[in-house]
């Protein structure tokens, strides 16, 4: 064991560790792929988004023009993401399910010290009425669409897990692939 990555053994421990009970499979496999134990255990963090073709090829020429309907842009202009594979897989069959087509993931590499550095906030950390309440003040999807200043916005979507948004002014430090 002493020869294995450390990333690797702590893998192969958590996996132990949820295999005794199935009831926390799914939950340790969400962690296993989140950007936190990411950040963890490399360099940087990665996120993955859905676009379709013509979205991905905006992004990789640097994203302009942004998208500023409130339902592309709720929090802002930025690229919108999840913090998992699984769960932009699973949104990309709702989509797909609702008859999008030509849709691929796409992942969004930042590195750690320059996540950080970013101006963020966390809404999983606030309770339901503060985070419905700072979502009414800074989103045009649900509320009055004030200017909220930051590059990093991590919030519930009650769906498939959190969305973590980055501003466009943060956008050129992601690496997309």
């Amino acid at each position: 064991m002493r020869d294995l990555p450390l990333r690797r053994l702590v893998a192969i421990l958590l996996f132990a560790i949820c295999s005794m009970t199935s009831a926390f499979a799914l939950s340790c496999a969400e962690s296993l792929e989140s950007p936190r134990f990411n950040a963890a255990n490399s360099a940087g963090r990665t996120f993955y988004t859905v676009q379709g073709e013509a979205n991905a090829g905006r992004l990789l020429s640097g994203g302009t023009p942004w998208p500023t309907a409130p339902a592309k842009a709720h929090l802002g202009e930025g690229l919108y993401t999840w913090g998992s594979r699984s769960q932009a897989e699973s949104y990309m069959s709702l989509l797909e399910g609702r008859g999008a087509s030509g849709l691929r993931i796409m992942e969004a590499s930042i590195p750690e010290a320059q996540y950080n550095a970013l101006r963020a906030m966390d809404l999983r950390g606030l309770g339901d009425e503060a985070a419905n309440a700072w979502l009414g003040r800074h989103s045009s999807l649900f509320g009055e669409s004030a200017p909220h200043g930051l590059n990093h916005v991590i919030r519930d979507t009650g769906n498939f897990g959190p969305e973590f948004f980055f501003s466009k002014d943060a956008f050129p430090l992601l690496q997309l692939k």
